[in-house]
């Protein structure tokens, strides 16, 4: 823990439990939803963009936000209104993006979410490029002011446009930036950290209706509490984010045996150190030959020949290591995978046709389609460059959860979770009843440990050298079968790993069977007190109007706080 930190927690008034809730669940508010909304219509006015939702779909398809007072405020003033009287009524907030959060973050029922899609900036563009205001801001060229509602995709054009850009960032085109910068969200490559790590400086509206600034050179604790916030510091109005000059990158996409990749610590530090983002995906049975695939479709069975380590890892590797030679190639646009692994029907197989070949084929299939798209090697603007998959036709429902662990000088962490995800895949491979997949794909990515001011950043590990991160996704399988799996590789991933961390926004409550809520808890340890130090202190939020029934579970290990 850094001096700060123990000067945070020695600063709180003595003799306060900060272990539990500092407030009792409001009483102040209306029976139903519907008396709610009215009540709120008296004191702010029936024109407000106020109304009441009965349903809507998370961005992934996989849960459904019921039963809410939707907030779509147009200017500031609405926005601070709206705030002001749902205090007075004890009502909640929760702010809202695309809903891409597997996790219930989002308001609970009967309370009042909050989507900021349709605010106007009352002082600026909507994006807005400034200069370097501090000497020793260290943001390299600039930074970016942007409204909170943002997307990813629109930051990245905006970037292009100011010759400007990040190292890491969200590859797929959905997400605000408050969303990412809330929840931790990741890129990639080890000397990257989270994007919330990006942000230097935030505007919220906090629980009294207040307009406050801070920024990272005059509020460094504020903003180590508000960089990984989850929304319980008050409605984000916009965010400062630096950026760095923009290069040409190569992009290369690389096939290795698992086994080589992450299970050769000498090889797997070569890449990273050789490339500022790199991406790796696991997926089942690529590993298999012509005749393994024979074998299958006449036996139903898996040959003893195969080993799932052999399968093979699609990598994005990219560099800017010779600008000069970069330069003279043709830059192409970004180089999007048009529909995601898994999701589009099968080209025709090349099995031959003396036998009716396993329904499991289509994941080779799929999967040579991917090494055939990704074949050559190109050029791009960095924004460009972390641009990789497309949502347009992702087929639905996703169901998806990650973790971080800290990573040693020699990479055995990474070696240790390929031989877990490997030995489970085995298993169902090999399963006396025919062979299960439910995994489509494994994302392992590592990062730059976070500073140790930024509280709630999943990769704040003090004594770590780098943090992996390890992501499982299912597409359009029931869940059931997706959690037979997810269910093992969980339990195993926290039984081997005690400092394992959870994505705060990666369905960490669904499919566990552990005692989720109190391990995030104590994985966090003291930085949870930091942040709840910190966010108690600086008064943005008197009356936890922005928490909701989980958050005050994990922080306050209540319901209702």
């Amino acid at each position: 823990m850094t001096a700060m930190g123990y000067n945070i927690l020695q600063r709180l008034p003595q003799g306060k439990d900060y272990s539990s809730s500092d407030y009792s669940s409001s009483t102040k508010t209306a029976e139903t939803t519907s008396e709610r909304l009215e009540s709120l219509k008296e004191i702010v006015g029936s024109t407000y963009p106020l109304s009441h939702l009965m349903s809507r779909s998370d961005f992934y398809g996989t849960a459904t936000i019921n039963d809410t007072i939707l907030a779509l405020p147009e200017t500031l003033e609405q926005l601070q209104n709206i705030v002001k009287a749902a205090r007075t009524l004890g009502l909640k907030v929760r702010c809202i993006g695309i809903a891409g959060s597997w996790t219930p973050l989002w308001a609970d029922k009967g309370q009042i979410l909050m989507d900021l899609k349709n605010l106007v900036r009352h002082d600026g563009p909507r994006l807005e490029m400034n200069p370097v205001r501090y000497p020793n801001e260290n943001t390299g060229s600039g930074t970016i002011t942007a409204l909170a509602s943002v997307m990813i995709f629109e930051l990245y054009d905006f970037m292009e446009q100011h010759d400007v850009t990040w190292l890491s960032g969200l590859a797929h085109d959905g997400g605000t930036l408050a969303g990412i910068i809330s929840t931790g969200s990741v890129g990639s490559g080890i000397n990257n950290p989270v994007l919330s790590e990006y942000a230097v400086a935030m505007r919220i509206v906090d629980s009294e209706g207040k307009l406050r600034s801070y920024n990272m050179i005059e509020h460094p604790e504020e903003m180590g509490a508000l960089q990984c916030c989850l929304g319980m510091c008050g409605v984000i109005y916009d965010i400062t984010v630096k950026v760095v000059p923009n290069a040409i990158a190569r992009q290369r996409h690389v096939f290795y045996p698992t086994k080589e990749l992450l299970m050769n610590g000498s090889n797997l530090r070569h890449l990273l150190e050789k490339n500022f983002n790199v991406q790796a995906h696991y997926s089942p049975m690529t590993g298999m030959t012509d005749d393994d695939w024979k074998f299958l479709a006449i036996n139903g069975s898996i040959p003893a020949s195969y080993k799932a380590e052999n399968d093979m890892m699609w990598t994005k590797l990219l560099d800017t290591n010779d600008q000069e030679l970069y330069s003279k190639e043709p830059v192409s646009p970004p180089y999007i995978w048009p529909h995601p692994m898994g999701t589009t029907p099968a080209p025709p197989s090349t099995t031959p046709a003396t036998f009716k070949a396993h329904w499991l084929q289509a994941l080779k299939d799929s999967a040579d389609e991917v090494r055939s798209y990704f074949a050559e090697t190109t050029y791009h603007t960095i924004p460009n460059a972390l641009r990789t998959g497309s949502t347009d036709h992702m087929f639905k429902p996703v169901h998806g959860t990650q973790f971080f662990f800290p990573e040693d000088n020699n990479f055995t962490t990474s070696a240790r979770l390929a031989k877990i995800i490997t030995d489970i895949i085995q298993e169902d491979l090999e399963h006396p009843y025919g062979p299960f997949v439910t995994i489509v794909t494994g994302l392992i990515r590592w990062l730059k440990p976070s500073d140790p001011g930024c509280f709630l950043c999943p990769t704040n590990y003090r004594d770590a050298t780098s943090v992996v991160s390890m992501e499982i996704v299912n597409a359009g399988l029931p869940p059931d079968m997706f959690f037979a799996t997810s269910d093992k590789v969980s339990a195993k991933l926290l039984k081997e790993f005690p400092h394992a961390r959870t994505h705060w926004a990666k369905e960490f409550e669904f499919g566990i069977k552990e005692n989720i809520v109190k391990r995030t808890f104590d994985s966090y340890g003291y930085l949870l007190q930091q942040f709840k130090a910190i966010r108690h202190m600086a008064k943005w939020d008197t009356e936890n109007m922005f928490t909701n029934e989980l958050l005050c579970e994990i922080f306050y290990g209540v319901k209702h706080c």
